[in-house]
């Protein structure tokens, strides 16, 4: 492979090596996660006598959470390329026994009481999936040809949001569509099926929220507030945008929330974080996702090999992608949609897949590499136009 020779590949040992940016990061984000869904949930568990119920319970996922990133991180990411299928498949019959449970809240997402949410598991399969059909010799080298590069990629994205969109969870489905959108291009498509694919994509959507009754009127309330700030047709949303506001610049301090706003704790735990921490805090969580965001495809730059890169990039996308349309939806910009803020919102599923996925991406960041300048060059033209930046040294 005369394009690989000087290149120097390290693997990790453990957490040695590992991207310590990153780490500092996931664990920073856990901790503003729990002081903030301890000061949302503080006055609803006060009827059960212990004010920490909910507390207890998230500090729970976080730690199992821990222990999956653990595990994650010490598997060479390259064996998820070995069970990319049976993953997929797993998730595609957990979404289809999905739907035959009964309706809870107007939808079917959980199994197992709540206790598992297939939707969350889709992510992470999806985008394993993705990276691995993307770097195969096979499609890797026809994602110019829409036969056998858009349609048939179009089809697995498709049946994987088809299905999370009939729970109903559209906000979902939305995100699993435009992560698998997002890492086509990054792969190196064509410009003109990129288009194409966000075309059809971009009608998909509008006739989903054309036909839910529920999303639509999630629009017209959304709308309503924009022309009448202090309108109570959202209340749910009003109060949230309250509760921020009263936190001013530097927050009234965990555990002081003492107004019930429903879902402050998953879709609007935003709100709890600039009532706790202020404007401060909320820039911190911004930050901090930035971070993430800048690291990630950092380490996708740096992976060895396109499927690590894809892998990577996709990781990073789906959960700033996740967390950018949770924190509009805090602060008025989107529709609520039921999607939680990645490490922050109180969940299992959610907590318990976002840490799995980030061990994979501490993985790859145990991976670097170092090239000259003609090797680069080499390497861009091997790849066919992958947009996936190579870094210059580690």
């Amino acid at each position: 492979m005369s394009g690989q020779q000087n290149i120097r590949q390290r693997p990790g040992r453990g957490w040695v090596g590992f991207d310590a940016t990153l780490f500092v990061v996931i664990i920073a984000l856990l901790v503003v996660g729990l002081l903030s869904v301890y000061s949302a949930t503080v006055h609803m568990s006060l009827a059960s006598g212990n004010p920490a119920a909910w507390f207890r319970r998230q500090l729970t996922w976080a730690l199992l959470g821990l222990i999956a990133m653990f595990v994650t991180s010490n598997i060479p990411y390259h064996l998820w390329r070995r069970v990319d299928k049976y993953l997929l498949g797993g998730t595609l019959l957990l979404l289809l026994i999905v739907l035959f449970r009964p309706a809870r809240f107007g939808s079917t997402r959980f199994l197992a009481g709540q206790s598992i949410q297939p939707s969350e598991v889709a992510k992470f399969a999806l985008v394993v999936y993705a990276a691995s059909w993307l770097s195969s010799p096979m499609h890797y080298y026809s994602l110019h040809n829409l036969k056998d590069g858009l349609l048939p990629y179009g089809i697995i994205v498709g049946l994987v949001a088809g299905l999370v969109a009939m729970q109903p969870d559209i906000g979902t489905a939305m995100l699993l569509g435009t992560v698998g959108l997002i890492m086509f291009f990054i792969a190196g498509a064509d410009i003109k099926q990129f288009l194409l694919a966000v075309i059809v994509g971009g009608a998909t959507s509008a006739l989903l929220i054309a036909f839910s009754n529920h999303a639509r009127q999630r629009i017209h309330e959304l709308m309503a507030i924009w022309q009448n700030p202090d309108s109570e047709r959202w209340s749910q949303l009003t109060q949230a945008l309250r509760v921020m506001r009263s936190g001013g610049i530097f927050g009234q301090g965990p555990g002081r929330l003492d107004t019930p706003v429903p879902a402050i704790h998953h879709d609007f735990i935003l709100a709890a974080v600039g009532h706790a921490f202020g404007l401060v805090g909320v820039s911190v969580v911004l930050l901090l996702f930035g971070l993430l965001a800048y690291r990630g495809y950092t380490i996708a730059a740096r992976a060895p090999d396109p499927f690590g890169s894809f892998l990577a990039a996709g990781i990073t996308t789906w959960l700033v992608l996740q967390a950018l349309i949770n924190m509009g939806v805090a602060v008025a910009l989107v529709p609520p949609t039921g999607i939680p803020l990645p490490l922050v919102s109180y969940g299992g599923s959610a907590m318990l897949t976002t840490m799995a996925a980030l061990g994979v991406l501490l993985n790859i960041s145990q991976y670097t590499t170092v090239r000259t300048r003609h090797e680069r060059h080499s390497i861009r033209g091997r790849d066919r136009g992958a947009r996936v930046p190579r870094a210059e040294r580690v």
